[in-house]
């Protein structure tokens, strides 16, 4: 008895096998998977904010390989790849610029509080705390009685506290009226030179009781550590008058 075999029905227009394997054949985005690999990368924005550009090109690739993959005609894949490089490059950026506004934030408020509290001591005639608070916080001597002893005695520290009395913002402060104030203008720049490491340019000004016009001057402030909250960290870079 003889067995009859059924053959499927070959499609209209189907061509051999191999043909139609390679007619069907969609290839995956070269940009999609860079878009993907820029996502993975801009993490290292998370520790060096420098980098925060990594996040933008990313953002860029991954909506220009989307672009490609709706107007491919099915011949491209790689959505997923695009969609997910997308969705971290966006994430990490949004990371980077909302840390980068909280720091500033912080700095703006510690440098204005700590610069208040120096321009006070000036004010207050106590010149060599604040001649002191120009050095780091590892290079301090205690304040106590030694303090002065050592400013009276050394040679360097004598001369380092006569340079520090002859400087524009601190003769500005100690020959300030009775009644005068010191306020805090704008922040006018903040660098991050290293972990933990900050650099702080601060505006302030010197409001007179007789109505005059304020007196604008800048303190340059660094920073050592953004984690301590305390101030403790902050010490005096240089002080000049505004240009303004």
């Amino acid at each position: 008895m003889s067995e009859t075999t059924t053959e499927s029905p070959v499609p209209e227009n189907y061509l051999s096998d191999d043909v139609q394997a390679v007619a069907e054949y969609r290839s995956v985005s070269g940009l999609a998977v860079l878009a993907a690999v820029l996502g993975v990368a801009s993490l290292a924005a998370v520790a060096t904010p420098s980098l925060v550009v990594l996040p933008l090109i990313g953002v860029i690739f991954s909506l220009f390989a989307l672009y490609k993959i709706a107007h491919s005609d099915g011949q491209l894949v790689g959505r997923t790849a695009a969609l997910t490089g997308l969705a971290m490059s966006l994430t990490v950026g949004a990371g980077v610029l909302v840390n980068g506004w909280v720091v500033r934030s912080i700095l703006a408020r510690e440098a204005a509080e700590w610069g208040l509290d120096w321009c006070q001591l000036v004010m207050d005639g106590e010149l060599i705390t604040a001649a002191e608070l120009k050095n780091p916080p590892t290079a301090r001597r205690p304040f106590d009685d030694s303090l002065a002893k050592f400013y009276a005695e050394n040679e360097n520290a004598v001369k380092a506290l006569e340079e520090f009395k002859t400087n524009d913002v601190v003769e500005l402060l100690s020959t300030a009226p009775e009644g005068s104030k010191v306020v805090p203008g704008d922040f006018k720049a903040g660098l991050r030179e290293s972990s933990g490491r900050y650099l702080v340019l601060q505006e302030f000004k010197l409001v007179r009781p007789g109505g005059e016009p304020p007196v604008v001057f800048g303190l340059q402030l660094r920073r050592q550590t953004i984690s301590d909250l305390s101030g403790g960290a902050w010490f005096v870079n240089e002080q000049a008058m505004s240009s303004e």
